[in-house]
């Protein structure tokens, strides 16, 4: 699945956190480590939800860290 299609079968409140956290892994005044983190717990969370599987949640991560 590519990463447009995991983006959108999401909705829209999650597409937005992810393009924040997205933001701030790229702001250089922020941690880089501290928000990798808070990505990959919100990551875990979706496919802890149910709402993606594993190879979904990492292509997230990538999109996110990238």
């Amino acid at each position: 699945m590519t990463t447009r299609e995991v983006l959108e079968k999401m909705p829209k409140i999650v597409r937005w956190k992810i393009d924040d956290l997205r933001k701030d892994y790229k702001n250089e005044a922020l941690n880089k480590y501290e928000v990798r983190a808070q990505i990959y717990g919100y990551t875990n969370g979706l496919r802890d939800a149910g709402l993606i599987n594993e190879s979904e949640r990492k292509t997230l991560f990538v999109y996110a860290t990238i």
